[in-house]
């Protein structure tokens, strides 16, 4: 999924912070739409965290969750998860 956007980022939505500005739907919906996906899954990961009852049921869960990015990593790593669309 996040290659899939991530190739769709044209050139032009990486210049002059395009994502920032007033018009950033508009002049970056790339970028913006992976800016968005990293906040909603970085969200619920932080919210599922601080549910946790107990601290170790917490810390349970913060491993649990770096164990997973790292086999994401693992497997995008030799392919590379953004690459340049040009």
């Amino acid at each position: 999924m996040w290659t899939g956007q991530c190739r769709r980022v044209h050139p032009f939505e990486l210049l002059e912070r395009r994502w920032m500005g007033p018009t950033k739907e508009r002049d970056a919906p790339n970028l913006v739409a992976i800016s968005d996906r990293f906040n909603l899954i970085s969200g619920w990961v932080r919210t599922s965290v601080m549910a946790a009852e107990s601290n170790e049921e917490r810390a349970d869960l913060i491993e649990h969750y770096i164990a997973v990015a790292l086999v994401r990593a693992a497997r995008t790593s030799s392919r590379r998860l953004c690459r340049a669309p040009f």
